[in-house]
This record gives C-alpha cells, structure tokens and sequence, in this order.
C-alpha cells in the first residue's frame, strides 16, 4: 500500500487492521477495521493510496477513514 507500495498491511481476527513501513518494520497505525471480530478483507484503492477500504464480521464494508460506507445485504 502507498504511492511506492511503501507499507505493508494486515487484519486480524481482534478487528483491528496494521499498517507497517517496509523500510524499517515498524508499525506506522493501528486502526479499528470491525465492529464484531475479525477483519478478513482488505483493498487498497487503485488510484487513492491512503484509502484502504475493509470487511469482517459485521456486514459493512468501511473505508480507511472508519466512516461505513455501504452496507452488504
């Protein structure tokens, strides 16, 4: 993730999503990706590198900035 792949990122069965530097290994964020349990899916945007949409448990898909933006029925 990042205009040079720069980061790289993972969820995790505690819903939280971790965002690393590739440069050093350090964590750069931690957020908050699910209400319910484990964030499963990740996506970058294709052309906005600091958007990362994410999925778990609870039916919503947000984006990088945690404001849901659309429900999965």
């Amino acid at each position: 993730m990042g205009l040079a792949d720069e980061y790289v990122v993972s969820g995790s069965d505690c819903g939280h999503v971790y965002i690393w530097s590739k440069h050093d290994g350090r964590l750069q964020k931690l957020l908050k990706g699910d209400r319910k349990g484990a964030v499963n899916c990740l996506e970058p945007h294709p052309y906005l590198p600091a958007t990362l949409a994410t999925s778990g448990e609870c039916a919503t898909i947000c984006s990088s900035s945690h404001v849901c933006t659309r429900s999965v029925t």
